[in-house]
């Protein structure tokens, strides 16, 4: 009784589209999905006002320069070698983050019906 017939209206037709297994259950993937997607917005929106209500907080430790007091590092080819290869792995694994969707400051980028404003 699904197959479109001639006398069947339009109506009935889309409504045998939508009900049909495979969108309802892509259909409900994706709403698992934008459902997890707002609870860790929150999560870090939460985060984020808890740091601002929190207010700077300076470590004495932290103004203290620890690297020492030579600056060898600049000239040596070793040293800029491996700050180069550093620089690229730290590359590499925020892209490969991003691609796999485990990047947590695209949460921040993603606006959100009923979270963020002017957004339908």
């Amino acid at each position: 009784p699904t197959c479109p017939r001639r006398d069947k209206k339009p109506l009935d037709i889309l409504y045998a589209i939508c009900t049909s297994p495979d969108n309802v259950a892509v259909t409900s993937k994706h709403l698992a999905l934008r459902a997890e997607l707002v609870e860790k917005k929150l999560a870090h929106l939460k985060k984020e006002a808890e740091e601002k209500a929190a207010g700077p907080t300076a470590n004495m430790d932290d103004l203290f320069d620890d690297d020492g007091w030579a600056e060898d590092d600049e000239n040596d080819e070793a040293a800029l070698k491996a700050k180069k290869a550093k620089e690229e792995k730290e590359r590499q694994a925020k892209e490969l983050a991003k691609a796999t969707g485990k990047d947590m400051t695209d949460v921040t980028k993603v606006k959100l019906e009923g979270i963020d404003e002017n957004i339908l």
